[in-house]
């Protein structure tokens, strides 16, 4: 398959990850909705809150998470930057995506975004 590279263990994730954030930023939904309509849509199947402004997404975000869990809802966050590790990004009733759980993703979903994509500009970005 056009596009796919070998990922053979977390540092190959990684850098895959890593390398996306030199295409530079393509404002618009375009390529995500591509994305998830490749994948069947998954974000239909949960509930979401969605947080958007300019400043204080991510404490809103964890407050919001924190409020849900305590509830005995299943929760899950996406805040960007990580601080220490790429896993803080991504986190599942708190606890952070591990190495091997981001190196299954990226090999589950690496081929589908090269799919969709005739060129590097036209597949997800690294955010």
């Amino acid at each position: 398959m056009t596009g796919c590279l070998a990922i053979p263990d977390y540092a190959a994730a990684r850098d895959y990850l890593i390398g996306l954030k030199t295409r530079g930023v393509t404002l618009g939904l375009d390529r995500m909705r591509r994305f998830v309509d490749a994948l069947g849509n998954p974000e239909r199947a949960v509930p979401c809150v969605h947080v958007a402004g300019t400043n204080g997404k991510g404490s809103v975000a964890a407050m919001l998470e924190s409020i849900l869990r305590g509830t005995g809802r299943r929760t899950g966050l996406y805040t960007s930057p990580h601080l220490v590790r790429l896993g803080e990004r991504v986190q599942v009733d708190r606890q952070p995506l591990t190495e091997d759980e981001i190196t299954g993703y990226v090999r589950e979903l690496q081929p589908v975004a090269a799919r969709i994509g005739a060129t590097a500009a036209d597949r997800p970005s690294y955010f």
